[in-house]
């Protein structure tokens, strides 16, 4: 019997009778049978380093793009600058290496984001889903960093898309050349899949798909593609024609030129943000009890923002600790584990002794072949090195990602092993004076890994002659931070040479405070959390100059005082550097109720940077809840998306969904977005708008949906009220009230413009609207402003017109109708709760109404006083203009209906008739009685129904109040 965890990749583990058996004809398969090789292929991953495999629809994590420009560096060509590229006959013999630019792309990245390692800029950023990755445009681009979980992202879309209109042709190895393109795409699809490239019933579907345009292409790994295959790839999209969807997903290290220019929208992976590193967690172990630890030990860590936002170190670190319950203090004793235990893993698989000699040298041999690559004593860095070069126990390691080409599955992981390799010291500080490599951290971990005597050498070698932007100095840094706390053999006396080093740096005569020192300012603070455990309170004097700058600079002297626990908190004298300010006072331990004091009502970046440092601390989790009553709404948001991955703080979340600042609903909508596939029914199959549709046609808005089932009577009924509404009991006719209901729910939800359309779903099972003891919620899945857009669907002016039929409905009940435009489980939905009958309610994502209340009588409003009154004449000289112009069309409709009882607007006519348009009078005369016999027959039929003999009181003269 197979349970869940033994079909990875098939949802709900749902076993079914196949047609054939595995081992039939697959050269036979169908586009059916691709469909569901993919969603099994690729509907399942894997851990780095495990060998278990997880259906993907549980542990995938939505993550965040940045849909901002990617800014790309113009390379100089080989003859401009000559050390930036790789000799000519280097290049010619080896013509299809992928990564020829990868290690300076990598090298820009770090550098861009340098000084905010701890805590990322707050760019303009969008939810990450796979609808929105796959309509973000026609053809998207989706940069990210090694191990940000590019492929992952591929492989969900890939999933997803194969239960749309457009059938997905997924690719993890990119080999597609401009000779019978579609033709090759089918063919590569179905290897992808490991169906056999003989299956021709399903290639020619396939190819039939992608020549009709009626495809969604997800082409994984463009960095690891050759370069002819990188070069005629935009030739080759442009090649499929404008209907094809295109995601391409790589690494930053391609030169995107010419995709831009094919039409391709760049957008690039961030990571795991905030409490979406829990939740990654969550999803592979579940709520185990260690995730807390670990998350709280990460944070020690120099690089450990860096390993929570990054899926593949975090998956490895996680692995680690749930095994040991502990991290090391340093990073680079991580660095060490996380490299043992993969190397150790993979050997007991092989069937050898961890500790043999053959795994000690495959080891010894790695860490030589990474300093070839990434520190070679000639040449430039590479990346990528061929299969055949690396032992095959290391291959199947988890170390290493790739085919033909290997790279290792995080470039710090190479940096690491790099470090551990034989190296002469003094010749490699010699070549970093004047290396491009700043970001390299082979040298900063080979300092640490030789502990006191190469950290003597360095600072030396700073103190004696440093360079103009001061590498040497931020290189010992850097060895500190990465070494630990008293993991490098340091001492008191060395931790004060290098603060005095750094104060005189940053106090230069110059007065400079610019790029070069601000990132001097930033090895500092993450260096000094080591070195500062050696200093005392005595030796803040050395500080105290930098603590009296004012701006950027006495901002960095705070941090670096924190740092080096030699200054308690206080105001920084600057919010310039905000996000680097919160991450610090989150790590000195400062909580929310601290900084918001701190602050005195000011300080909102700091104060916003805090509530997003705390977001992957559950411990913090009751302050984060405090902080949702912030007075100022972007801290509210914050802690909004803090806390969205924590359970019980969803309720909360909900009612923040009504927060009065947009900010903290759009926080609120990002947080609680739709986590499983809620059972709806759509709004245009229910049985009581079938009549208000089928009337559509009556109505101005030309129609193309119609649904003929239901009857004329009902249609024509529901049409008279519709055209003049009037005050109406629904208690009184529950079939007529659940009609009415349904028209309110189409004019709540259909487009405006030529073309006629209705979208929304309601939560199953909802039978009747009109029994509904909840309020009636109609939820659109897209922002009130996309649906504008991209539907033709204005909520404000739907909401507007519903009401003008919904304020006539009056009720007994408690009877609220309800459009919500965001992507939210219905669980999650709930609307404000208006305490008021006949209350209007505008607020994205709610757009709604309570019914006016029943109170036992029909109340008569102005306009229908208007008609009935003796006092018609002097009611409509004391009207606004708006009533009279809504009575003279309401007057046109009813006047030009053929089935309308002239007789029963004589009287109207005489009052009010002078007012009426001048061509809707010449249309009413010809309707006029020419005598009036007609007058007496009513007259007599009135009496007969009344029961009032013709010779009664009733037929007084004419004249009195009685008489006609």
């Amino acid at each position: 019997m197979l349970g869940e965890h033994d079909l990875p990749g098939v949802p709900g583990a749902k076993l079914f009778r196949a047609e054939q058996g595995l081992d039939g004809p697959l050269h036979d398969a169908t586009l059916q049978d691709y469909l569901r090789a993919l969603r099994v292929v690729a509907g399942q991953v894997r851990l780095v380093g495990e060998e278990r495999e997880w259906p993907i629809e549980r542990v995938f994590v939505a993550m965040e793009v940045q849909r901002q420009e990617r800014t790309t560096t113009t390379r100089m060509r080989e003859h401009e600058d000559p050390k930036r590229n790789r000799r000519a006959d280097e290049v010619a013999r080896e013509p299809d290496r992928p990564d020829q630019e990868e290690i300076e792309a990598e090298f820009e990245a770090r550098e861009a984001t340098a000084l905010t390692a701890e805590a990322p800029a707050h760019l303009e950023t969008m939810q990450l889903d796979a609808e929105t990755v796959a309509e973000a445009g026609a053809r998207v681009l989706v940069w990210g960093a090694a191990g940000t979980g590019k492929s992952t992202l591929l492989k969900w879309v890939a999933c997803q898309s194969a239960r749309s209109e457009r059938t997905p042709i997924w690719m993890d190895q990119l080999e597609v050349s401009s000779s019978e393109l579609p033709d090759k795409l089918a063919q590569l699809a179905l290897r992808s899949v490991l169906l056999p490239e003989t299956a021709s019933v399903a290639r020619r579907q396939l190819r039939n798909a992608i020549e009709a345009g009626k495809v969604q292409l997800l082409l994984d790994g463009l960095d690891e593609a050759a370069i002819r295959v990188q070069t005629s790839l935009p030739a080759c999209m442009a090649a499929l024609g404008a209907g094809t969807r295109v995601v391409i997903a790589s690494r930053p290290n391609v030169q995107d030129e010419a995709l831009r220019a094919a039409g391709f929208v760049p957008v690039t992976l961030t990571g795991l943000q905030g409490n979406e590193t829990e939740v990654f967690l969550q999803r592979y172990f579940g709520k185990a009890s260690w995730i807390a630890g670990l998350l709280r030990e990460l944070r020690t860590l120099s690089v450990g923002e860096v390993w929570s936002r990054t899926p593949v170190l975090l998956s490895l670190v996680a692995a680690l600790y749930q095994r040991n319950r502990r991290l090391p203090h340093a990073t680079l004793a991580l660095y060490d584990d996380v490299v043992e235990s993969l190397i150790r893993r993979a050997a007991t698989r092989w069937g050898l002794d961890p500790n043999s000699r053959q795994v000690r040298e495959a080891r010894a041999k790695l860490e030589v072949l990474a300093r070839a690559m990434l520190l070679p004593r000639e040449g430039q860095p590479e990346a990528a090195v061929r299969r055949r070069e690396v032992d095959d126990l290391l291959v199947s390691s988890g170390l290493f990602t790739g085919a033909t080409w290997l790279r290792f599955a995080h470039l710090s992981l190479g940096e690491f092993l790099a470090a551990c390799a034989p190296m002469d010291l003094d010749e490699e500080l010699e070549r970093f004076r004047s290396t491009s490599r700043l970001t390299l951290d082979v040298l900063p971990m080979a300092l640490a890994r030789r502990r006191r005597e190469a950290l003597e050498q360095a600072l030396r070698a700073a103190e004696d002659g440093d360079t103009w932007d001061h590498r040497l100095l931020g290189l010992v840094l850097r060895a500190a931070a990465l070494g630990g706390e008293g993991e490098v053999g340091i001492d008191r006396a060395y931790a004060q040479r290098v603060l005095k080093v750094l104060v005189a740096r940053l106090m230069l005569p110059s007065g400079r405070f610019g790029k070069t020192e601000q990132q001097l300012a930033a090895y500092g603070e993450r260096g000094f959390r080591a070195l500062g455990t050696w200093l005392t309170d005595d030796d803040r004097e050395m500080l105290e100059p930098l603590l009296e700058g004012r701006g950027a600079l006495g901002t960095e002297a705070l941090l670096l005082a924190w740092a080096s626990r030699l200054e308690g908190l206080r105001r920084p004298p600057s919010e310039r550097e905000a996000s680097r300010v919160g991450a610090a006072l989150v790590r000195s331990g400062a909580t929310v109720a601290d900084v918001i004091a701190l602050a005195a009502g000011n300080g909102l970046q700091v104060r916003v940077a805090v509530v997003s440092a705390l977001g992957s601390d559950p411990e913090s989790r009751p302050l984060l809840r405090e902080a949702l009553r912030d007075a100022d709404e972007y801290v509210r948001a914050a802690a909004v998306s803090a806390l969205g991955s924590d359970p019980e703080s969803r309720p909360l979340l909900r009612e923040a969904l009504r927060d009065a600042a947009e900010a903290v609903r759009e926080a609120v909508i990002a947080a609680l977005q739709r986590r499983i596939a809620t059972e709806a029914s759509a709004l245009s199959e229910l049985g009581c708008v079938q009549p208000a549709i089928c009337l559509v046609g009556r109505h101005p808005v030309p129609p193309d949906l119609v649904n003929p089932s239901t009857t004329l009577a009902r249609q024509e009924r529901l049409g008279r009220f519709l055209q003049s509404p009037r005050p109406i009991r629904l208690e009184k006719d529950m079939s007529f009230a659940e009609e009415l209901l349904g028209a309110v729910c189409i004019r709540l939800t259909q487009t405006t413009g030529p073309r006629f359309g209705i979208f929304g779903e309601v939560e199953k099972p909802l039978e009747r609207l009109v029994d509904s003891s909840e309020p009636i919620v109609i939820r659109i899945a897209m922002s009130a402003a996309d649906l504008a857009l991209d539907r033709a669907v204005f909520a404000c002016h739907n909401l507007v017109e519903a009401w003008r039929i919904a304020r006539h409905l009056r009720t007994e009940r408690n009877l609220s109708v309800w459009l919500v435009c965001a992507d939210l489980d219905f669980d999650d939905i709930v609307p404000p709760a208006l305490d008021k009958p006949g209350t209007v309610y505008m607020r994205p994502p709610f757009f709604g109404f309570r019914l006016p209340a029943y109170d036992g009588g029909t109340p008569l409003d102005a306009e229908i006083e208007l008609l009935i009154s003796c006092e018609a004449e002097r009611l409509w000289a004391n009207s606004p203009d708006q009533l009279r112009a809504e009575l003279i069309g309401r007057l046109d409709a009813v006047l030009r209906d053929p089935d309308t009882d002239i007789w029963s607007l004589l009287p109207l006519l005489g009052r009010l008739g002078q007012h009426l348009p001048a061509d809707l009078r010449a249309a009413v005369v010809e309707r006029l009685p020419d005598g009036v016999r007609e007058a007496v027959l009513h007259l007599e039929r009135a009496r007969e129904a009344l029961g009032v003999s013709a010779a009664g009181p009733s037929t007084g003269a004419p004249g009195s109040p009685s008489g006609v």
